[in-house]
């Protein structure tokens, strides 16, 4: 549905939830909502932990790069990218990776 974005206000809770109604939308929203949420979660880890982005790399065992590539989004963390983020960060992946809302 095309639309004439100068002629009308459009409300961004309305425009998504008619997107959602496509299911490949709305599948890919979800995914990209989860990414989202591991990032910012392992992020704020590291920050409350007062640990720079290369005190991680190092615990890691890699390259600062990597961890800004990773906070960045401009990398999908893979299983083994969590778990050692996880190992690193001293938490249970199932802590990353539970949704706060159902537990």
């Amino acid at each position: 549905m095309k639309r004439d974005l100068k002629a009308e206000s459009i409300d961004f809770n309305e425009l998504l939830q008619e997107h959602l109604k496509d299911e490949n939308f709305k599948h890919g929203f979800y995914q990209e909502m989860m990414k989202l949420k591991i990032i910012y979660t392992f992020t704020m880890l590291r920050l409350e932990r007062n640990l720079t982005q290369k005190d991680l790399a190092r615990l890691m065992k890699t390259k600062q790069a990597n961890i800004s590539r990773f906070e960045n989004g401009l990398v999908n963390p893979t299983l083994e990218t969590i778990e050692r983020l996880a190992t690193a960060l001293n938490v249970d992946v199932d802590f990353v990776i539970r949704d706060k809302q159902t537990g």
